[in-house]
């Protein structure tokens, strides 16, 4: 059995690193924050990553080069999502826990980022378009209630709705959807 171990073991520990380095392969980012979300919205060669002190970044070249963006924010970027092409997309975040938000957007393919100002407060998480650039969602929260945010062809993002309880929302297929009465 003790020679058994003396193989067994050398051999896995041979064929550890093999496995662990077969799927995912580390990316140098470029920047020394930390990243909260990626998107790839048209190919798996251009992409943007968001996150700490207000980082974006972009690649062009499938993660090879990461570039930085000016987002003109030292908040925190928590999602971004390009609806309709590489060119158009919203990124947002805020503190974490505070009360501070923000929505940026871009028509450039991120060589400018405008701020767009929701009337709510909170922090927000997630923002996405399920069905392409006319209607768009926003997740977060404040004061630990639930804030969900919507757009409906161009409007802006800012009609907030505050939930104190997570029954007052309820999962319906890949979609949040409002309990009837909320609307």
């Amino acid at each position: 059995m003790r020679h058994f171990r003396s193989i067994l073991i050398p051999a896995v520990l041979f064929l550890l690193p093999g496995y662990a380095s077969a799927g995912w392969v580390p990316q140098t980012s470029g920047t020394p924050y930390a990243l909260y979300s990626v998107r790839f919205p048209i190919d798996a060669q251009t992409g943007y990553a968001v996150g700490a002190q207000g980082t974006i970044i972009k690649t062009t070249n499938g993660g090879v080069l990461w570039v930085s963006q000016n987002s003109g924010t030292t908040r925190d970027l928590f999602s971004v999502n390009f609806p309709i092409d590489a060119q158009t997309g919203y990124a947002v975040g805020g503190v974490y826990g505070g009360t501070s938000r923000i929505i940026l957007k871009t028509t450039n393919g991120g060589a400018s980022w405008d701020t767009l100002h929701p009337d709510t407060v909170g922090c927000l998480l997630g923002v996405h378009f399920p069905s392409g650039p006319d209607t768009g969602f926003v997740v977060g929260s404040y004061a630990g209630n639930a804030l969900i945010l919507k757009t409906i062809k161009g409007e802006p993002l800012g009609r907030a709705r505050y939930f104190s309880k997570f029954q007052d929302y309820f999962r319906f297929t890949s979609q949040w959807v409002l309990r009837p009465g909320l609307q």
